[in-house]
């Protein structure tokens, strides 16, 4: 663990022109801090980058800010406050730069896996499904921009649950890209008229047109997240088709949720190997139990139980859970009508 002393440098240059939104992997110089010795740490320059060794980083932001002695000396930011800052000016960051009057150095916190090359470690997504957040927690996030950008000061992916019901206009879409680093992922749920009204059946064109409303996501986009009604039942033909359709328009990650117990099938899992579609491990599991995953599930998806949707689970519960994820795993609670889903994705966090 870093000692209280550790050496800090600062960085006052304007990070790199390449994004309009750059991450943290802009700067050359982060500084390395614990909760324990962030107040005995001395800020001594115009502009420091506080790295956590612990995934306690918005813990050390609401303790920070709760501290009249600190901020009496400090300014504290977030990623998308500090970037609101460089958008107000062109040259380097200082006391009272780009009109801002700043009473000490700025401070600018950072989460682990947002601190370049050399610290980065390979971590599953934890995210939840829409981001909506409590007020009992909402304290644990930074508190200057949108729902979604507040969200994505904690988390690193959100699933977007809204587009299986509607679509979205693509503006909507570029704008909620926009608002999350560079190292943020959405999950995106197809739309019900592919996977219910259709129900996999003559899905091309519908399927383009998809594709190109959530186009604006770009490199930010993750995964594709087919749901099926649980009265479909594997059909080898008319499934074929339909992948074969998804896969002729697009070559990324898919994910399948089924409900059906006809999908339990050697038939079925050979079908979605041969088109690349990976299977969701849901709870409750409807059809794959964990017992059916011989390899890290590539996507967990928690609904809560015993009451679907509003049910928590317990610590011992999440952390069964976290042991079966890999580094390209997601986990998205889906427990959401009670809360409950940012709470467990906040426990799970802590558990990584």
């Amino acid at each position: 663990m870093p000692r209280a002393d550790v050496e800090f440098g600062a960085q006052s240059v304007i990070p790199s022109k390449q994004s309009r939104y750059p991450s943290f992997r802009s700067f050359r110089w982060i500084a390395i801090a614990t909760i324990e010795n962030l107040g005995a740490l001395d800020f001594g320059a115009d502009l420091h980058f506080v790295r956590f060794s612990d995934t306690r980083w918005a813990d050390a932001l609401a303790l920070t800010r709760s501290s009249d002695r600190f901020l009496r000396r400090h300014r504290v930011v977030t990623h998308q406050g500090f970037l609101k800052l460089l958008s107000k000016g062109s040259g380097p960051l200082a006391g009272s730069a780009c009109g801002n009057s700043v009473i000490g150095p700025v401070v600018l916190f950072a989460r682990p896996h947002l601190c370049g090359p050399q610290e980065e470690t390979d971590l599953p997504i934890v995210a939840t499904a829409a981001w909506s957040i409590p007020k009992k927690v909402a304290g644990r996030f930074a508190e200057e921009g949108s729902g979604l950008a507040r969200y994505a000061s904690v988390f690193d992916g959100v699933e977007i649950n809204s587009t299986f019901y509607s679509r979205h206009k693509t503006s909507t879409i570029a704008r909620w890209a926009e608002a999350v680093p560079d190292s943020f992922r959405f999950s995106v749920k197809m739309p019900k008229e592919i996977t219910h009204t259709r129900a996999m059946r003559e899905i091309a064109e519908r399927f383009d047109i998809f594709l190109a409303d959530i186009a604006p996501l770009g490199e930010k986009r993750g995964l594709l997240l087919c749901q099926l009604p649980p009265s479909l039942a594997f059909d080898a033909d008319a499934f074929e088709t339909a992948f074969k359709a998804m896969r002729d328009a697009d070559t990324g990650p898919i994910v399948i949720e089924v409900r059906h117990k006809s999908w339990a099938s050697d038939e079925a899992l050979v079908l979605l190997k041969t088109y690349a579609i990976d299977r969701v491990l849901a709870d409750p599991a409807p059809v794959w139990p964990v017992e059916d995953f011989a390899d890290p599930p590539r996507y967990v998806r928690l609904h809560g139980k015993p009451d679907i949707y509003y049910s928590s689970y317990t610590d011992e519960e999440i952390r069964s859970f976290s042991k079966l994820l890999a580094a390209d795993s997601w986990c998205v609670f889906d427990n959401t009508a009670s809360g409950a889903a940012i709470e467990n994705a906040l426990t799970l966090l802590e558990m990584r």
